[in-house]
């Protein structure tokens, strides 16, 4: 990842598909079946949420809630939000056709 306004790198994402949010990053980790949030700020992962296997395809948009508390990932499809720090999901969608996040 580049901070475009210095050009310097500040820290390499690791995962298949990520999104950011100003410093809150969520990311896909499929070797793991992981979804990770962490900031730019800091390497360590704020929180994992471990996926049961072969439960997820490839996203086209994911979004964090501002405090880290709920993750919205939308899948060809369809979509759903969870509440991170139990791994819950607190919604689902279906038939999803697009996003905008």
């Amino acid at each position: 990842m580049i901070d475009l306004q210095s050009g310097n790198a500040i820290q390499k994402l690791q995962g298949e598909k990520a999104d950011i949010l100003g410093s809150q990053v969520v990311r896909y980790d499929r070797s793991h079946d992981e979804i990770i949030l962490d900031q730019t700020d800091n390497p360590t992962p704020t929180a994992k949420l471990q996926l049961p296997v072969g439960s997820i395809s490839l996203m086209n948009a994911a979004s964090v809630s501002e405090d880290l508390s709920s993750l919205a990932i939308g899948v060809p499809g369809g979509g759903a939000v969870f509440q991170t720090s139990v791994g819950k999901r607190i919604a689902q969608v279906e038939n999803l056709e697009g996003s905008v996040v």
